[in-house]
């Protein structure tokens, strides 16, 4: 203080004008998260922090909190927790907590903080190199980079409902074919992603915890049986199949639905490497699953089935889609007849959509 000031019968403390003093308290880098090559974070992006006394920037794959050192984190003696959201276009917005120990030294060095880009698809097609004929039933699989050991990526046939904890189970398991008088059922009404009851055409030999494969094989995805209804009692009649998790992917009218009787456990088990988020169909992996089906178990949710891998259609055209984690996935193509493509792919994360075709020889 430097004077006092009466006036209208209050007194005013004055201070002669200061240049406030900024100081970086703390400060980190935030990197892409690609498991084959996290690199800084190169585009602009937003840094907020609850604490009003502190101002918060970041820039060219760093962020700082600076504030005046006499009033702000003042209170040398106790912990300070800081809340701070990191956002970036193309990327999912990434909310921390930033803890500054008591008695600290400034400015505080925090651990890498990681942002996970949103995913994105590929298409294209797969045709004969002499012909320019499609070649249908192709399979594309991820088999690469070579990650950190014991790091393993896997391509899922369909992307996750919903977002997978590190915590999860990842177990591959052996599927056997449901043996009916009608093997293939069809849908007989469409059923939008979301949908948790579907009609199909036959439920003859229909039970609880069967597996379901809607779809032809280039656009196929998995749920599991919950209950099947008795009504109408003729079930070779069309009825309502409740499943024990809503679609991730829509059903169309007359797809087929082929039923499976889950088998014995397959290969290792395996858990996520940091979390997986919804939209996502590249899991990083503690271990590699074997197995005709993995099976994703992560309470409260239910547990939730993948294929691996995609596959063309009768027009030699294929979508993958959730694609992610990796800055160069290999993909190699293999179909019977041809010998097998292998394939680096640079990412391209500012397209939704990138295309990539493939010409196929004996």
């Amino acid at each position: 203080m430097d004077a006092q000031v009466l006036s209208n019968g209050h007194v005013y403390d004055v201070m002669r004008e200061r240049s406030a003093i900024w100081q970086v308290m703390v400060y980190g880098a935030v990197i892409d998260d690609c498991a084959d090559e996290p690199l800084p974070v190169a585009a602009p992006f937003a840094v907020s922090v609850n604490e009003p006394l502190l101002r918060a920037s970041g820039h060219m794959g760093r962020f700082a909190l600076a504030g005046d050192p006499d009033v702000a984190l003042c209170d040398h003696t106790v912990p300070h927790s800081l809340d701070v959201g990191i956002t970036s276009s193309g990327f999912h917005d990434l909310d921390l907590t930033v803890n500054v120990p008591a008695s600290p030294v400034f400015p505080v060095e925090m651990i890498d903080t990681a942002m996970r880009r949103l995913p994105v698809a590929l298409s294209g097609r797969v045709i004969e190199l002499a012909t320019g004929n499609p070649v249908s039933g192709a399979r594309i699989d991820l088999v690469g980079p070579t990650l950190a050991n014991p790091q393993r990526a896997i391509l899922l046939s369909s992307p996750l409902a919903w977002s997978v904890s590190s915590a999860a189970s990842v177990r591959g398991r052996s599927l056997s074919p449901v043996a009916s008088a009608v093997p293939v059922k069809a849908v007989k009404q469409e059923a939008p992603a979301g949908a948790a009851e579907i009609l199909l055409d036959n439920r003859q030999d229909l039970v609880a915890n069967q597996l379901l494969r809607f779809g032809p094989e280039h656009r196929s995805h998995f749920a599991q049986i919950l209950s099947v209804s008795s009504s109408p009692a003729n079930l070779s009649l069309p009825g309502m199949v409740t499943l024990t998790a809503a679609l991730a992917r829509g059903a169309r009218m007359n797809d087929p639905a082929v039923p499976f009787t889950l088998g014995a456990p397959a290969g290792a088990n395996a858990s996520p490497v940091g979390q997986a988020y919804a939209g996502e169909a590249v899991l990083v992996l503690d271990a590699l699953p074997a197995g005709d089906v993995l099976a994703i178990t992560d309470p409260p949710h239910p547990p939730a089935f993948h294929g691996q891998g995609a596959v063309s259609d009768a027009n030699g055209r294929y979508l993958i889609q959730g694609l992610c984690r990796l800055r160069r996935p290999v993909l190699r193509t293999s179909a019977a007849g041809f010998g097998a493509l292998t394939r680096t792919v640079p990412m391209r994360w500012s397209e939704p959509l990138s295309t990539l075709d493939w010409r196929m020889a004996p």
